[in-house]
């Protein structure tokens, strides 16, 4: 759908965007000053009154001293809404914002880590064809009647996340990614007016992930 890809192409153009300032700004300090760390991971997540669905995400992160990681995030969540509406694309939860991350060491090889932050989230709901009913009035067509088109809305997250991470090779590490991803500030007409969706106020993720650090 237009709007749809309009928004991951977007998310993907800032991503890529906050890549090449974050190796722009390494190329002008000295290694052992900071350090970067990238990666991507995928799994499952869900939001209040909608269904689970595949989560994809990445993110990219200074390190200004060990442990400390601070960065940016991208996502991007595919639902159904639990209300009756059936319609035949997933709903797209686009998340960009930025997050803080401390990883604790319990050896060389595994950590443990906590995270917090704050998103803007873009949300697009397709067209819902709406079972069909008599015509009342016979100047509205059936499809009309029978259609909502495509809405969208936006709120703001504040995702606060846990897991472990694994350095199976050098300067690579492998996790678990458990998320809480509260949500406010709903504008747009997919949450506002007539007809709009249920605002997801809260949201869950579990992703595996793999990450670079250098």
């Amino acid at each position: 759908m237009k709007l749809r890809n309009k928004s991951r192409s977007v998310g993907a153009c800032w991503f890529a965007a906050t890549c090449a300032l974050g190796v722009f700004f390494l190329q002008e300090r000295s290694a052992s000053a900071l350090g970067l760390d990238t990666g991507v991971e995928g799994g499952v997540a869900t939001r209040s009154n909608y269904s689970w669905g595949p989560f994809y995400g990445a993110h990219l992160e200074l390190r200004p001293f060990k442990g400390l990681r601070v960065g940016a995030y991208f996502s991007d969540t595919l639902q159904n809404a639990t209300d009756g509406r059936e319609a035949k694309e997933y709903i797209s939860h686009v998340s960009v914002g930025g997050r803080v991350r401390y990883l604790f060491d319990f050896n060389e090889k595994l950590h443990a880590f906590g995270a917090v932050g704050i998103g803007y989230v873009y949300s697009e709901f397709p067209a819902y064809e709406i079972p069909a009913r008599p015509i009342v009035n016979p100047t509205v067509s059936q499809q009309q009647l029978g259609r909502l088109d495509v809405r969208d809305g936006n709120f703001i997250e504040v995702p606060v996340s846990a897991g472990v991470a694994y350095s199976a090779f050098s300067h690579t590490n492998f996790s678990l990614n458990l998320a809480w991803r509260p949500g406010f500030s709903f504008k747009g007409d997919a949450y506002e007016g007539e007809g709009s969706y249920a605002r997801p106020t809260q949201g869950f993720s579990a992703s595996l992930g793999m990450s670079f650090f250098f």
